[in-house]
């Protein structure tokens, strides 16, 4: 597994090296890239056979918490713009009571209420890992782990 990590690492080096480098003649360069390029991909294609034990290499380990995460992290950002949208509304209604219909608020963006879930990502990120069973993604995981990050102030008792 590590041979990937140090593989992909060597490839991308080379690539960003050769992006930067301008004495190199552009057609050198280029066609450097393009062979870097095709070993990648055939790397990668090749991955499921030799390195992965013919496992898909989204249902390995890395990847599966990664997108766990990931996905966890969607549903924080989506609570943020849900409740932003709420409080617009709320103030909507105060002003259509006074009678002002000529404006309407704007949702307001907090940079600072907007991270705090973030801060916290990694203690909602253990507490969803307890509560997977499988070492593989499905659906069923993947929508827990939205709902996980869209309810994160339940889990970890704030209102």
């Amino acid at each position: 597994m590590w041979f990937t990590f140090i593989f992909y690492g060597i490839l991308f080096y080379m690539i960003i090296c050769l992006l930067k480098a301008h004495k190199v003649n552009k057609i050198i360069r280029i066609s450097l890239i393009i062979f870097s390029l095709i070993g990648l991909i055939i790397f990668v294609y090749s991955a499921d056979y030799t390195l992965l034990e013919r496992r898909i290499w989204y249902n390995c380990s890395p990847y599966v918490e990664l997108t766990y995460f990931l996905m966890m992290i969607l549903g924080m950002i989506a609570r943020y713009i849900t409740k932003a949208i709420d409080d617009r509304n709320e103030r909507i209604t105060k002003i259509e009571k006074i009678g002002d219909y000529s404006t309407k608020p704007k949702v307001q963006f907090d940079g600072w209420n907007f991270s705090y879930p973030f801060f916290v990502s990694i203690l909602t990120f253990g507490f969803l890992l307890q509560q997977i069973k499988t070492e593989t993604l499905n659906i069923s995981e993947v929508v827990l782990s939205f709902q996980t990050g869209f309810f994160w102030q339940t889990i970890l008792g704030k209102n």
